[in-house]
């Protein structure tokens, strides 16, 4: 922040009201958490401007399913209680300025900057988002896909290496375990890439920023607010998605 008078805390009084009354802007980045909503509800009702810090694509299913939001019967950005919402997709804020009375920036935040260099790529990488399934339904699905996808490449002799963290998944998964590479930053994986295939994440948003040919698993057919080179919804479509990056149609 230059030049703005910020207090970073969690501020427990008898007299909300009064304390709040202290500063021109409320900023959320935790809408799971039913006290800050509570914070939040109260600045607009004494007529302080709120905004909600987005640090990630919107993503339907985590939403939705994520426990954080599950545990306190609510769902992210429903209602959206906020004036103001910084997110990074375009396409989620025209969603969120057409749905509801809200004033949406698009920006880029730095969990999402990466610093891309020229490096020898080392075929295609495979990635997840930081939590890629929410109950045994979607895991067996994405273990399917990822077999599907490593039966595929294998078939086709493409090059490529896994970026996967969740344990459970790759203990179902050896092939991928063996080509899997978790010990450096996620600027490396993404610059040696060919080609990225993920999950939805914000790996993706950050991947097409940086011109990196890339492709959304979207194994749930859930809809996606961001860009990328192809949107795979059906795995019969994959050689489709595989030369569409690699020819940058």
């Amino acid at each position: 922040f230059h030049d703005i008078d910020a207090t970073f805390l969690v501020y427990y009084s008898f007299n909300l009201k009064e304390y709040l009354l202290n500063f021109d802007l409320i900023v959320s980045c935790l809408d799971h958490e039913l006290s800050s909503r509570k914070i939040i509800g109260m600045a607009n009702n004494l007529s302080i401007c709120t905004l909600y810090l987005m640090d990630g694509v919107y993503d339907f299913s985590n939403a939705t399913l994520n426990k954080q939001f599950t545990k306190n019967n609510i769902q992210l950005l429903s209602p959206c209680i906020y004036g103001n919402v910084f997110t990074l997709e375009e396409g989620f804020k025209e969603y969120l300025s057409n749905k509801n009375q809200t004033t949406c920036f698009q920006y880029l935040p730095l969990r999402a900057k990466l610093e891309i260099t020229q490096k020898k790529k080392r075929g295609v990488l495979l990635t997840t988002a930081k939590t890629p399934y929410f109950n045994d339904d979607e895991f067996s699905n994405l273990v399917y896909w990822f077999k599907e996808i490593v039966h595929f490449f294998e078939q086709h002799e493409i090059e490529y290496f896994a970026r996967i963290f969740d344990s459970r998944l790759l203990e179902k998964l050896p092939a991928i375990t063996a080509r899997n590479i978790v010990d450096e930053d996620l600027s490396i994986a993404l610059s040696s890439a060919e080609v990225v295939l993920c999950t939805p994440s914000t790996v993706i948003f950050s991947a097409y920023h940086y011109n990196i040919p890339c492709v959304i698993l979207n194994y749930r057919d859930d809809t996606v607010y961001y860009d990328s080179d192809y949107n795979l919804t059906d795995l019969s479509f994959l050689n489709e998605a595989i030369g569409s990056c690699k020819r940058r149609d």
